[in-house]
């Protein structure tokens, strides 16, 4: 080597060129960070509205539990409702267009009995618990009388197990 070689190897940057040179990229060890696809985010809806487990979701995508519950928080929150949403759109747009098994399924969803909320009864003041009666009791009408009876029909009979 000679004296100009050895002078270069062994001469420190000045700070000018410390400036221009290129920075170093930071080594990371280890695997990169999961990155969910739109794709992978419409099979973890379809498959949580199918009820399956979320270890076997993540096996079916190749990840753990932990990455999934990490990833796809809310197709895991949402999906099952997201998918019923779709599902009863499409069977209400089949039953408009005159797809009489549809029709069938969108009455027996929506008919009465079958609210998430329970009817609200109708409270009067001869009716509201722990009020005594005020005055005389107002008579009921044929109808009144008929659903009355109908509810009450098996009390103090052998029937009433098997009615209530």
């Amino acid at each position: 080597m000679t004296a100009k070689t050895t002078k270069a190897v062994t001469a420190k940057k000045t700070p000018a060129k410390r400036a221009k040179a290129k920075p170093r990229k930071a080594l990371v060890a280890g695997r990169p960070e999961y990155s969910p696809t739109l794709e992978k985010r419409q099979k973890v809806e379809i498959l949580i509205a199918a009820r399956m487990a979320h270890e076997d979701i993540a096996r079916v995508l190749g990840i753990t539990a932990p990455t999934l519950r990490k990833h796809f928080r809310e197709e895991i929150l949402t999906g099952l409702a997201k998918k019923r949403a779709e599902v009863l759109v499409a069977m209400h747009t089949s039953a408009l267009a005159g797809n009489t098994s549809a029709q069938k399924s969108m009455l027996a969803l929506t008919g009465p009995g079958n609210s998430p909320v329970a009817p609200r009864e109708r409270i009067t003041p001869a009716t509201a618990p722990g009020t005594p009666p005020v005055g005389p009791v107002p008579k009921l009408g044929k109808k009144e009388a008929q659903v009355l009876a109908a509810h009450t029909a098996g009390e103090g009979s052998d029937w009433e197990g098997l009615l209530n």
